[in-house]
């Protein structure tokens, strides 16, 4: 028998596992039949001290002692326990652990360093580094978002279909933000050194001229308040970084 509790956090869901746990171990289940499976190890570690509490005050000391031999845990941690308790029928080494995220990230990179090329590699790093996400966080590292990608799709089992249709609807909500393929960039005038090539009906030169006024003048201003301030800082980073790149 397979039971789901599904519900909101706060409305009572250990309490009611609790109850029915209980319930069976005093109809006569054994505890080792008895698997019980929550979201963490904290929640899980919660419902078993409950079910023993409320068996000792019924004074149920035997089904109490034997909760131990009950299957109580998170998803990963149940799947260990099963493979551990039946290697041998599943062919695996009893000697099972869950993976460290640091590791899983570890071998998620060197399998995909088996597939991209060095120039696909570099090309992506140069791509990062012109959208600022290296400068932003020091130390970022794309292949984590490529593995997020990945554990998502796998988790609803996306066919490679899906991917290339979600691939271009995302880039579709940001394509017109880009500049027209088919306009020629030019160099830019003063010391700006900047395309001349339309984006929106603006040039990249006429977009730094107006953040370069928007900063003088408000610079000159009588507004000396921590928001005006604030907000002179983020225009003059994004002017320095519309310079470099």
């Amino acid at each position: 028998m397979i039971k789901l509790i599904s519900a909101g956090a706060g409305s009572g869901k250990t309490y009611r596992l609790t109850a029915e746990m209980v319930s069976l171990l005093r109809g006569g289940t054994r505890a080792s039949g008895i698997i019980a499976t929550t979201f963490t190890a904290k929640a899980a570690a919660e419902l078993e001290e409950r079910v023993r509490t409320k068996l000792l005050e019924e004074g149920l000391t035997e089904q109490a002692n034997d909760l131990s031999n009950a299957l109580i845990g998170t998803v990963h941690g149940l799947g260990v326990k099963l493979l551990k308790r039946f290697a041998f029928e599943a062919g695996v080494s009893p000697q099972v652990d869950i993976i460290a995220d640091e590791d899983s990230q570890i071998f998620f990179n060197q399998s995909l360093a088996q597939i991209l090329t060095y120039e696909r590699v570099e090309k992506i790093n140069e791509l990062s580094e012109r959208l600022g996400l290296t400068k932003k966080t020091g130390s970022y590292d794309w292949r984590r978002d490529v593995r997020s990608v990945v554990d998502v799709a796998r988790a609803n089992a996306f066919s490679t279909n899906v991917l290339e249709q979600s691939k271009v609807r995302s880039f579709a909500t940001f394509q017109q933000f880009l500049t027209p393929t088919n306009v020629t960039p030019t160099v830019g005038r003063g010391d700006n050194n900047m395309p001349n090539a339309p984006t929106n009906g603006r040039s990249y030169v006429q977009r730094l001229d107006l953040i370069i006024a928007t900063i003088e003048l408000l610079e000159t201003s009588e507004d000396e308040t921590k928001v005006t301030n604030d907000g002179i800082g983020e225009l003059k980073t994004l002017r320095n970084e519309l310079r470099h790149r």
